[in-house]
């Protein structure tokens, strides 16, 4: 099937996966970036705190091209546990979360509710995985068009305009409900990242619990996992 080009030369269908690669390749910057910043300061733990953040943005553009297919699910789900388990044992034990700065959580009340966000997020990076394998897995069977994908790299895809919306394969309504209740959670984190980073500077603050910047970026990535999972949706 033929795919149509807009103006500028890009597949139409492919402009949602641009603009989610360039929101999470911001926050793959900035993270890497703090990651430098931290190592400078010779704080170690930090540094670990950001690159997860950083590989998690590198890993959701992964997801999103055809390029991501030579990643193995398998590697998504040992290496995100593991990050999601990292920030559990920061919740339980450590008395802050520095990934968001030196002044305090960028999200929930206090350390621990701020550690349990990003676990979540790590979390749902693995659960990501696992529905897009099982997505791939039954277009495979069910015999998958060549309509534009959205994520094609796990396999997912996005119906040719004119096309009846959604995937091409039957989708699980329990996969669909998962998808858009983190959605659901992602766009509030992003609402209230957002709006805690945008305060300081509409009310011209000189200080705030956070930088603005971590806010903003957080907010950034927030409503980016948002439009993925809804697209899964």
């Amino acid at each position: 099937m033929a795919r149509r080009r807009g103006a500028a030369g890009v597949v139409t269908g492919d402009v949602p996966r641009w603009v989610l690669s360039a929101a999470f390749a911001v926050a793959v910057g900035y993270y890497l970036n703090r990651m430098v910043a931290h190592r400078r300061s010779g704080v170690r733990r930090p540094v670990l705190d950001e690159g997860l953040h950083a590989l998690m943005g590198v890993a959701m553009i992964a997801m999103l091209w055809s390029w991501g297919a030579g990643v193995p699910v398998m590697a998504y789900v040992l290496v995100f546990t593991a990050a999601a388990l990292w920030f559990v044992a920061e919740a339980l034990f450590a008395t802050r979360s520095p990934v968001t700065g030196p002044s305090g959580p960028a999200l929930c009340a206090g350390p621990a509710g701020n550690a349990w966000y990003h676990a979540l997020m790590m979390g749902s990076m693995v659960w990501m995985a696992v529905l897009l394998s099982a997505a791939s897995a039954g277009a495979a069977d069910g015999g998958a068009t060549d309509g534009m994908s959205a994520m094609p790299g796990m396999g997912m895809a996005m119906a040719e305009p004119g096309a009846a919306t959604g995937p091409v394969f039957p989708v699980p309504l329990w996969s669909r409900a998962s998808s858009l209740a983190l959605a659901a959670v992602f766009c509030t984190a992003a609402l209230l990242l957002v709006g805690r980073g945008l305060r300081p500077v509409l009310s011209r603050r000189r200080t705030s619990p956070a930088p603005p910047a971590v806010q903003l970026v957080g907010g950034l990535m927030a409503a980016a996992m948002t439009a993925a999972f809804v697209e899964m949706a």
